[in-house]
């Protein structure tokens, strides 16, 4: 019982403290339509549908608006019927046309006028996995989910202030209904002060459980994040494959709900969290830790023994041939930052990608550091992935104060023909954009003067149709790529030529462009 009470206060600190409060979509049950709470710590059944079917997030990727209280992109619409959850329709945002406003005296600017369009399924090829027929209404059963939803029992139209009703927690399996219960604020003070003569009423009990479970299903989700460690020649480097989770999942399909300790597991629950070994050319595992905890900055550690996964037979020197490991595993070597109080960040600093085959190390090689997640496009190889250096010294530590470690050169890369000559060349190109723009781009020029690894750090786009960014980018990109391999790759003391970071500053004025490498010259 300790644990759901201490489980109640970690949920009420760790929410209070979360960004924006994000829309709710909306269920239809027994025909009246609540709001179903969609929160940051963890999916929504309609995110869960891109997770399974590995398709492209496309309300995402297509948005035309994202705001800071839904980052989605989007509204669904469900329904229980017959016992099963349906999604009915999904509500997006268009522009339907623009205002303009003064934002500043004297200044004015475009502002978009937003709308709603509400789609059935069927507009964006939503089927269920089991290929069951749509509705007459276009209805489509959400056979994808499985999890906990959170249904405010205030009703759909329900205000913030207004008098609390419970809350419902609908326990959704491949889109059945196992479980639906009400908790009222009597069921939560019971639940956190309970007594033998609780544990007696099923009923109560029921209830019990279903708060238990939807707690671990938040614990599950906000420690799913949570990376395994490897030991390579002599490093201690975090893991992560394409789906970013633990690599221990490939032993049930890559299906979390296939893991014995899933958030399903009252007993025992937790993300995995492995510690692997490189020995020649195989890939060992040495240990599992179970990670629980409802915040976002820290967690609890269960060991589980190798025993608990694995048959006797398969471990040998308390550890396990990973041959469940194939496809392309990254390495990411950088040190973990203390950002303020106690709360700390991983930085990644060099990434080196390592292909295996059933447990076999079948191809390796480095790649540049993606300063803040973005997609670097058009990679370099560098010369000596042991050695970094970073040019524009001023303007890599304002915007990566993490890296004051950096080496630096003692010369800098340069454009052969001058910072005039580079700017001509931009000159010479232009892009198909409506508005003006600058960019600071990150890239790399190797020890042999070739350049590559674009990676946008910032632009001044202020807008909020973030796929017109994203469209900006990767014309941007486009003309990066046809940058002749003109540089001077810098130098270290000795006069060696050597890999080197560079900021790279890119403006567009009526579609044509200029550039800079020193910041502080004019454009």
């Amino acid at each position: 019982m300790k644990l759901i009470s201490s489980l109640m206060v970690l949920l009420v600190c760790t929410f209070s403290l979360k960004a924006t409060q994000q829309k709710p979509d909306y269920i239809i049950r027994e025909g009246k339509k609540y709001k179903l709470e969609v929160d940051w710590a963890y999916p929504s059944p309609m995110d869960t549908y891109f997770i399974r079917t590995q398709r492209k997030d496309f309300f995402r990727e297509n948005a035309v608006v994202i705001s800071t209280n839904n980052w989605r992109a989007h509204v669904a619409t469900w329904e229980i019927r017959d016992s099963k959850l349906y999604l009915l329709n999904v509500s997006v945002e268009y522009i339907a046309g623009y205002d303009t406003v003064e934002y500043s005296k004297g200044n004015f600017r475009e502002k978009a006028i937003i709308r709603d369009t509400i789609h059935q399924p069927r507009y964006y090829s939503i089927n269920s996995l089991s290929g069951e027929k749509s509705e007459a209404d276009g209805a489509v059963v959400a056979d994808w989910f499985t999890g906990m939803l959170n249904i405010d029992n205030r009703g759909a139209d329900s205000k913030w202030d207004d008098e609390y009703k419970g809350t419902r927690y609908i326990y959704v399996k491949d889109g059945k209904v196992v479980d639906d219960q009400l908790l009222l604020k009597e069921d939560y003070n019971r639940i956190e002060n309970i007594t033998e003569k609780d544990s007696a009423d099923h009923e109560f009990m029921k209830k019990h459980r279903m708060y238990h479970l939807y707690l671990n299903y938040v614990s599950y989700w906000i420690q799913s994040g949570t990376h395994d460690i490897m030991f390579y020649n002599g490093n201690e480097v975090k893991v992560k494959d394409k789906t970013n989770t633990s690599l221990i999942k490939k032993l049930y399909n890559g299906n979390h709900l296939e893991f014995p300790y899933n958030w399903e597991n009252l007993e025992l629950s937790g993300v995995p969290s492995a510690l692997y070994s490189i020995e020649g050319d195989s890939i060992f595992l040495k240990g599992v830790m179970l990670c629980s905890g409802l915040g976002y900055f820290e967690r609890d550690e269960t060991y589980l023994p190798l025993t608990a996964l694995f048959n006797e037979e398969d471990i040998a020197d308390r550890k396990v041939f990973a041959n469940w490991v194939s496809g392309d595993v990254y390495l990411n070597y950088g040190k973990t930052i203390c950002l303020y109080s106690e709360i700390e960040s991983f930085f990644i600093e060099r990434v080196q990608k390592i292909v295996f085959d059933s447990g076999r190390v079948v191809g390796m090689e480095w790649a540049p550091c993606d300063f803040n997640s973005d997609i670097v496009g058009y990679p370099v190889s560098v010369c000596d992935s042991s050695k970094m250096y970073a040019s524009n010294e001023f303007d890599f530590e304002r915007r990566l104060e993490y890296y004051s470690d950096t080496l630096k050169p003692k010369a800098s890369p340069y454009w052969a023909d001058g910072d005039s000559a580079l700017n001509t060349w931009f000159g010479t190109q232009t892009i198909d954009i409506e508005r003006d723009m600058i960019w600071n781009i990150a890239f790399v020029v190797n020890c042999k003067g070739e350049a590559g690894g674009w990676t946008l750090i910032t632009d001044d786009f202020y807008g909020e149709k973030s796929y017109e960014r994203l469209k900006m980018r990767d014309l941007l990109f486009d003309v990066l790529s046809k940058l002749p391999n003109k540089w001077v790759p810098a130098t270290d003391e000795n006069g060696n030529p050597v890999d080197c970071r560079m900021i790279l500053d890119v403006k567009s004025e009526n579609k044509k462009l200029r550039a800079r490498t020193d910041m502080f010259s004019w454009w």
